[in-house]
């Protein structure tokens, strides 16, 4: 299972390489094809991600400002889930290892004095049946509502469609998850 999921990132990243010239050129198109889904906002040259995948990411951000590990756990993240740093690759094959992950980086992310974070705009998606993958720039705030640098963050998702719901399973972080 874990090996199909490292498979479907590497078919993922292919997509986005190999398909750009395949991006919406224009304000509010959308791509439909058979097989899958692209859009693009030219005002802010943000992709445009659907409603379903919307809900998930709503509810994530403001799980993860409320530091609700339980609710990340049972609703948003996917088992197995693997979160690709810049030198290794961490696997949650469980729900109780998603779970102690989330809370050694809600400990960490207090001891920096973290407040909430925002979602700023999508950088890019794509959905595929029961596939997608999406880019979100997001910023986080300090207890005291000041920005906790660097001011612009961003992470690629992975998302598989599990009992009707999209849920994440694979997290790219390109910025350390707890600083």
């Amino acid at each position: 299972m874990v090996k199909d999921k490292f498979f479907l990132l590497f078919l993922l990243f292919s997509f986005k390489l190999l398909g750009q010239e395949y991006l919406p050129k224009s304000e509010g198109e959308i791509l439909k094809h058979n097989y899958y889904t692209l859009s693009y906002n030219e005002e802010n040259k943000a992709a445009i991600v659907d409603k379903e995948i919307e809900d998930v990411f709503k509810r994530y951000v403001q799980y993860w400002s409320d530091r609700n590990y339980d609710k990340i756990t049972e609703e948003v993240y996917a088992t197995p889930m693997a979160v690709y740093l810049q030198d290794s690759t961490i696997t949650l094959n469980s729900k109780a290892e998603v779970k102690n992950y989330l809370i050694s980086t809600f400990d960490e992310l207090e001891r920096n004095n973290y407040g909430f974070s925002l979602r700023n705009k999508w950088n890019y998606f794509r959905k595929e049946k029961n596939i997608a993958y999406l880019e979100m720039h997001y910023t986080r705030f300090l207890k005291d509502s000041s920005v906790m640098l660097p001011k612009d963050r961003h992470s690629a998702y992975i998302l598989t469609k599990e009992e009707d719901k999209f849920k994440i399973s694979a997290l790219i972080p390109f910025i350390k998850v707890a600083k």
